[in-house]
């Protein structure tokens, strides 16, 4: 009976190491498809309602009044780009959300522009637009530099460009300064790695140490002169106030933070954000 039952836990745990390796080599190689979260429609700036934009491609010109925007190759550029109302004023480059996409901040770009602002909204590899491509932390890093390129090529000075990232476009904005410099870094509901929130969220699983995008955003600022303007709701669920705030702390750089009481993840521009980043704008 004894050895009957060694079998049997013996047999138990090997099943069970099976089944977790298993659930570990699905992790690893499915961890892209798990991290990126792209709706599934393009819309146009007509279509929500935002005049002004001009639809930009690699070609620079393109304006396309389809519903579904082409998607382009891994190497092109799609964004909407509105220019500023003066060329003393600012221009923002905006990163959005996870689960977002280009169109998803219709509020904030209308508010941009009526104060004066110029905006370029960038859309990611494999989110609406571009959606044929894999999105990765190499891919969403090489389109933020296209965006910067393009902005720049408007007669745009670099001392009147600011980056504005959100949740995971404050980890794509960040690691655009390992390449482009900004006037002004805005990082909003963002987080101190990618690697990090991924642990967090599987604690069963060693995924920091399989993560390939790791989106390590105070790694990608370290060392850096950069003005950083921090914002953090407090009621943010998805990435706590608490994980967030060493992003922050940890920054030697020139830095200023926006604690928001009554924020949770996607509304800080609506809780008290809009008049302090428009106030920063406007001193650039």
């Amino acid at each position: 009976m004894l050895r009957f039952t060694r079998r049997f836990i013996y047999a138990a745990l090997i099943i069970m190491l099976g089944l977790y390796l298993a659930a570990l080599a699905f992790l690893y190689k499915s961890q892209r498809s798990l991290i990126y979260i792209p709706p599934d429609i393009y819309y146009t700036p007509d279509q929500i309602g935002l005049s002004g934009f001009k639809v930009i491609s690699d070609d620079h010109a393109a304006n396309h009044e389809s519903d579904h925007a082409p998607d382009n190759g891994s190497d092109n550029l799609l964004g909407w780009w509105h220019p500023p109302a003066d060329p003393a004023k600012a221009s923002v480059i905006y990163f959005h959300g996870n689960g977002s996409a280009i169109y998803s901040n219709e509020p904030i770009y209308k508010e941009l522009i009526n104060h004066g602002f110029g905006i370029f909204a960038l859309a990611y590899p494999g989110y609406p637009g571009r959606s044929s491509e894999t999105p990765s932390q190499a891919g969403l890093t090489q389109a933020a530099i296209k965006a910067y390129d393009f902005t720049r090529a408007q007669n745009i000075a670099p001392e009147k460009i600011a980056f504005y990232g959100t949740s995971l476009g404050g980890g794509v904005a960040a690691q655009l300064t390992a390449h482009r410099t900004p006037a002004l870094l805005i990082i909003e509901s963002s987080f101190v790695s990618m690697a990090d929130i991924a642990q967090e969220k599987m604690p069963l699983f060693p995924v920091k140490w399989l993560i390939q995008d790791r989106y390590d955003s105070a790694k990608a600022l370290a060392g850096r002169g950069i003005p950083l303007l921090w914002i953090h709701g407090r009621r943010d669920s998805l990435i706590p106030y608490d994980s967030a705030l060493p992003l922050y702390e940890g920054y030697a750089g020139p830095k200023e933070s926006l604690e928001l009481s009554t924020a949770h993840h996607t509304n800080s521009w609506h809780r008290g954000g809009a008049a302090h980043i428009l106030s920063r704008l406007e001193k650039l």
